[in-house]
């Protein structure tokens, strides 16, 4: 005998937009929102200027944790000074207060040229 599902009825399985999907799976993470990460990984390049751009890259948020990978140890001190600044001019854009500290990490193998 061969296995079939059994039939569904309407209503047995709620559809969910794929939208809310990930935004609930993002907060159980501790990452934030689609909506949130979108805005800061699409501005960063506006909200830090390109000299910064082209040396480094947000990787991640989750907690309130902006992780950004820099290409070079004086980036990674530029960087941190400048963490303040940065966090400011992002949560502007988001419009909350999505980032609270910077952490920065140098990549390994270098430069991303």
């Amino acid at each position: 005998m061969t296995w079939k599902p059994l039939p569904l009825e309407p209503g047995d399985f709620p559809s969910t937009p794929v939208a809310v999907a990930l935004a609930k799976v993002a907060s159980r993470l501790g990452a934030a929102s689609p909506e949130t990460q979108k805005v800061v990984f699409n501005t960063w390049s506006e909200c830090v200027g390109s000299d910064i751009e082209s040396h480094a890259q947000p990787l991640s948020l989750v907690d309130g944790t902006l992780v950004v990978t820099v290409d070079d140890p004086r980036w990674a001190t530029q960087l941190k000074w400048m963490a303040p600044q940065i966090s400011q001019r992002l949560n502007e854009a988001v419009g909350n207060q999505a980032i609270s500290r910077i952490e920065v990490r140098l990549e390994v193998g270098g430069s991303r040229k």
